[in-house]
């Protein structure tokens, strides 16, 4: 069956006296690492059994009905799945919408964080025949075999179908055929690795750093955060990770198929999960490592605790494996520097300030650097509890921090808190996640909030980054929340002139002016 997977992102590149998008359309991602795995399970799984896959990739500048008249003329596809986080729905109802225009025949499964938490929305849609909850690697698959062999289809597991009856009005009545979710994967080593020939095509640079999909699942229950959402739709354990040899056969396979990478992202909400499948899995990449001519490095997320940090000998071992396997960053969640506010607000696991910039201390005695994530204008958040996380922030030295502006996703706890505190509307625009103001706090107005982002960089990095480079940070703070200027700047990212005569700029790192790659958060949703 003819099958095409459409991902939607909300950059894009073009400069100011360009009447079109300078090709941005043609290549939206960056770099590998932005590659989403859901999607990417669902086409990998649908190629291994044997259908025809193609993928398009869109953006706010894609000249959609071109490109989809272009995709049915060349590949002529029978059903398309899409994935949506809550942000990016609005631009897949009109890829949707665009599709049915040129063939209603065929068959629009939406699937990912939206229609799994939002149902009943992502559902409402007339050009959306049907809706993905929780996993769909196997569903999709389902769908794909009864559609090409019954030409429809019914009681598939995980997914909410839409029933057409006969009608004679102009629009079409159907039922909500709701079928319950099956537990969750529990072997991921069966799921076939990403097909990475299918993004290299819409990827600006292909073989710059790749993503590896360690684990699926998170044991927290962050307020902010949608896993303690996604834990309850189906039984089985939620938590679970491939085996080390499995992770390290796809590490192999994809530096054979990319030998100019040297770094990797082995992603996965918290590598912490399980402390010993971590220390297996940094002994056995040391010895793979050992037996390459170039030992590849590592980066991952990590959610710290006081159980673990307060035994330091635990900490001073775990540093010396990450060095030992070439981990060479980690990722943490600090979200905020008050500790009545990760407790009381966020729900984060249960640590201090002071065992948190011990923690970052002994990460600099073994040479792993720290990149923390970082929530501000949170409900109940005051302007002191943001001075904590500036103070807490600039203790730790971190060598960057993934800064966000707090947006109520629906669909998390902290999404209803908002709402029941009156600070939120029945809707919430969320187009500007991460840079631009939502809530009007007491003591923190919206304005002050936007004022703090900007200056975030110069507070925190003083003194310990060249001036140059904060103020590279400020200038994306200041530019990102405005479409239009940001993807001037994009422009100018992507123009070898414009890197070439940064390069020559004395300190500034080439890292601080790009827009660096974040792994995006699961409450984008």
């Amino acid at each position: 069956m003819r099958i095409t997977c459409v991902y939607s992102v909300d950059e894009y590149t073009t400069a100011p006296w360009s009447q079109t998008a300078d090709a941005s359309y043609q290549k939206p991602l960056f770099t590998p690492t932005e590659i989403p795995f859901g999607l990417s399970a669902i086409a990998s799984a649908l190629k291994a059994a044997n259908h025809e896959i193609r993928l398009v990739v869109v953006n706010p500048l894609t000249p959609l009905r071109e490109i989809f008249q272009k995709e049915f003329q060349e590949h002529d596809p029978k059903l398309f799945c899409l994935t949506s986080v809550s942000s990016q729905f609005p631009a897949i109802k009109k890829v949707c919408q665009v599709i049915k225009e040129l063939d209603p025949t065929v068959f629009v499964l939406v699937g990912g964080s939206h229609p799994t938490l939002a149902p009943d929305d992502a559902i409402e849609p007339a050009e959306i025949d049907a809706i993905c909850l929780s996993e769909g690697d196997d569903a999709v698959v389902e769908l794909a075999s009864q559609l090409e062999n019954k030409g429809s289809c019914s009681n598939i597991p995980n997914l909410w179908i839409k029933d057409y009856k006969e009608s004679t009005n102009v629009e079409r009545t159907f039922s909500i055929q709701r079928n319950a979710n099956s537990p969750f994967i529990q072997d991921l080593d069966r799921l076939p690795f990403v097909d990475r020939d299918l993004w290299e095509p819409w990827i600006h640079n292909p073989r710059e750093e790749v993503s590896i999909l360690v684990g699926r699942g998170c044991p927290f229950k962050c307020t902010y955060c949608a896993n303690h959402a996604l834990a309850n739709l189906a039984e089985g354990k939620f938590v679970r990770f491939r085996s080390p040899e499995n992770i390290i056969e796809e590490i192999d396979r994809v530096s054979a198929q990319y030998p100019t990478v040297e770094r990797m992202y082995l992603e996965v909400e918290t590598m912490g999960a399980d402390i010993t499948l971590a220390h297996d899995l940094f002994a056995k990449l040391a010895v793979y490592n050992s037996a390459r001519k170039k030992p590849l490095r590592y980066w991952l997320n990590l959610a710290v605790h006081s159980h673990f940090m307060k035994h330091e000998d635990k900490v001073h071992a775990f540093f010396a494996a990450c060095a030992r396997a070439g981990v060479t960053s980690l990722n943490i969640g600090l979200e905020s520097g008050s500790e009545r506010v990760r407790k009381k607000v966020l729900r984060r696991p249960r640590y201090s300030n002071e065992e948190i910039v011990n923690f970052s201390s002994i990460a600099r005695e073994h040479g792993v650097g720290l990149t923390l994530y970082v929530l501000m204008g949170l409900p109940g958040e005051t302007l002191e509890d943001y001075q904590d996380t500036v103070r807490t922030t600039r203790r730790m030295r971190p060598d960057n921090v993934f800064l966000s502006i707090f947006a109520p996703y629906p669909g998390t706890d902290l999404y209803n808190v908002t709402k029941e505190m009156g600070l939120i509307p029945d809707g919430v625009d969320v187009s500007s996640e991460r840079f631009k103001a939502t809530l009007d706090l007491p003591g923190f107005s919206k304005k002050r909030i936007r004022m703090e982002n900007i200056l975030f960089w110069f507070k925190v990095f003083r003194g310990r980054w060249s001036y140059l480079r904060i103020i590279a940070h400020t200038t994306r703070s200041i530019i990102k929340p405005h479409p239009v200027v940001w993807a001037f700047y994009n422009y100018l990212h992507r123009t070898t002139k414009f890197f070439t005569w940064m390069k020559g700029i004395g300190s500034l790192k080439l890292a601080a002016l790009r827009s660096t790659t974040e792994p995006k958060r699961v409450n984008q949703i």
